[in-house]
């Protein structure tokens, strides 16, 4: 009886542990400019965290993979429009660079790498694409098969409706 209990209370707790699938952990490296708070946006939430020897973790969760764009206090600006979290655990190195507008101080933010992500694998894939063939003369073709591709194959990722826009 008490090896019964014992096996069952092995399998409760092991059904009851964090399932990655359910949930996102973000964790990162920042260099450059580090800043005490980063802030991170996705759907309606913004979240913050203190960051500690250059080190940031965020977790939360998303019904789907979901653009999520970075902010620090003062003014600041994302190199790139936007990245994309999902429910896995993902790393990030970040670069943060102070640079004087006009009499502002600016803090420019820019992901120098991401893994973790299947979004952000099928963005990059993309994004070479585009670069690759945007000034072949049958471009439109290319481009339509290639939404095409990407909106076959992952149908319920709102990169597909992100990158249609």
């Amino acid at each position: 009886l008490q090896f019964t209990l014992l096996v069952l209370l092995v399998l409760f707790i092991g059904c009851t542990t964090h399932n990655p699938q359910n949930s996102f952990a973000l964790n990162g490296t920042i260099k450059g400019e580090i800043p005490e708070y980063l802030f991170l946006h996705y759907g309606a939430v913004k979240d913050s965290i203190l960051v500690e020897n250059g080190q940031f973790h965020f977790k939360g969760k998303v019904n789907a993979p979901t653009a999520a764009s970075f902010s620090i206090l003062g003014v600041s600006v994302m190199t790139k429009d936007c990245f994309f979290i999902e429910n896995n655990n993902m790393q990030m190195n970040v670069n943060v660079e102070k640079k004087s507008m006009k009499g502002y101080d600016i803090n420019f933010i820019s992901i120098d790498s991401m893994s973790g992500s299947k979004t952000e694998l099928i963005r990059k894939d993309f994004e070479v694409y585009e670069s690759t063939h945007n000034k072949d003369v049958d471009w439109n073709s290319k481009l339509f098969k290639k939404l095409d591709t990407i909106i076959t194959n992952n149908p319920s990722n709102n990169y597909s409706t992100y990158v249609l826009r």
